[in-house]
């Protein structure tokens, strides 16, 4: 349970995701990891920044009429318990459309968010992806993306709406899925299991319950390996696009550039060498 709140506090904190008189909107399905979410909020809010505001809302998909119901009383009483206001709001998926079940819903769902967020005057829209998430992203993108846009994953933090003034960050993406269920049963939390997730029809269920396994026999570290890989080709990708400008300034001042922006994607230590190799023009 310990490591799991180290973790999500360490995230918070290194990378500013939450700050003082934040209004937060967190995205709460009803699973293990949005109520992991919640609750790790809701502790942010009592022991670190009492200043936040924090609001729940939640999306029904009209998918599974019969889970829905149970999913909103439990979410309807998470919201009681923790004294948090809940928003639910209903979106319709066309049966059939060109970007497919996947990704038409998630456009809706994030546009309803975005609504809701406008509600109550959010800043931030926090989402319980975790560690085992972005490394699926990462081997879905691999299959799928152009190999010019690189090896990518789903980024910390970014802008949710076209002028920035609301930013979906993501605090549990350091965290396993199995840490998170380890809390959950720690923290005797009750969740919804949304049966969708088994079925193999969609893509990333086929590589969570198919491909994903057979990752971690051979490297039993791989979701951190993939995330690490997503924030090195990441960092990559956008070193290439303003080197041309970092080089025309002096030494102390590249090297001031380089360490800042590296560091965004990597808390290692040992890539401070690497900095000065690249500022001194030694690679």
């Amino acid at each position: 349970m310990k490591i799991v709140w180290e973790k999500f506090k360490k995230t918070v904190e290194h990378y500013k995701l939450v700050e003082s008189a934040d209004r937060v909107l967190l995205a709460v399905s009803g699973g293990p990891d949005s109520v992991c979410l919640l609750h790790l909020f809701e502790r942010l809010k009592r022991v670190l920044l009492k200043d936040i505001k924090l609001y729940i809302a939640y999306i029904d998909h009209g998918l599974r009429p019969r889970d829905v119901r149970r999913e909103k009383n439990l979410i309807i009483k998470y919201g009681d318990r923790f004294n948090i206001p809940v928003k639910i709001e209903k979106i319709k998926i066309p049966k059939r459309t060109k970007q497919g079940i996947e990704a038409t819903a998630r456009k809706l769902r994030y546009k309803a968010l975005l609504k809701i967020a406008g509600l109550y005057k959010c800043n931030k829209l926090a989402t319980g992806h975790n560690l085992n998430d972005q490394a699926e992203t990462v081997i879905l993108n691999l299959v799928r993306s152009r190999s010019e846009e690189g090896i990518t994953g789903m980024p910390l933090i970014r802008p949710l709406d076209a002028n920035g003034r609301v930013k979906l960050i993501r605090p549990l993406m350091k965290i396993l899925r199995e840490e998170i269920m380890g809390y959950i049963k720690g923290q005797n939390l009750k969740y919804s299991i949304d049966v969708t997730n088994t079925s193999e029809k969609f893509t990333r269920n086929y590589i969570r319950r198919k491909i994903m396994p057979l990752l971690k026999k051979l490297n039993p570290q791989i979701c951190e390996h993939l995330d690490n890989l997503a924030r090195w080709s990441s960092w990559q990708k956008s070193l290439a696009l303003d080197l041309s400008k970092i080089l025309k300034y002096n030494k102390h001042s590249q090297y001031k550039i380089l360490r800042s922006n590296l560091m965004d994607f990597t808390e290692r230590e040992d890539y401070s060498y690497l900095i000065k190799k690249i500022a001194d023009g030694e690679m």
